[in-house]
């Protein structure tokens, strides 16, 4: 059987995301070894997200980054959207 792939968080904003190292919620500051290391990532994955060459990354990375930061997820990350899969909130009408 295969594993479903973990939904793939984009990073919205880069700039936002070296900000708030520099000043976490508790005021200090981290690195991306340190934001790495407490997420369980490789750290070139932090450097690739604030260069731009990765955008996306699992939603359960996406949520370490946050918790480790101190704010929410929808700081710095879109959820994917599941377009395809919705549903409409209307049945339609038959004429």
């Amino acid at each position: 059987m295969l594993a479903t792939p973990s939904p793939r968080y984009r990073l919205v904003d880069a700039d936002l995301l070296r900000r708030l190292m520099q000043r976490t919620s508790t005021g200090q500051s981290v690195s991306h070894r340190e934001l790495a290391d407490a997420v369980g990532i490789p750290h070139q994955t932090i450097g690739q997200l604030l260069s731009g060459v990765q955008q996306s990354v699992p939603m359960d990375v996406a949520h370490g980054i946050c918790d480790r930061l101190g704010v929410g997820v929808l700081v710095l990350f879109a959820p994917p959207t599941h377009a395809a899969h919705a549903k409409p909130l209307v049945s339609a009408v038959s004429a």
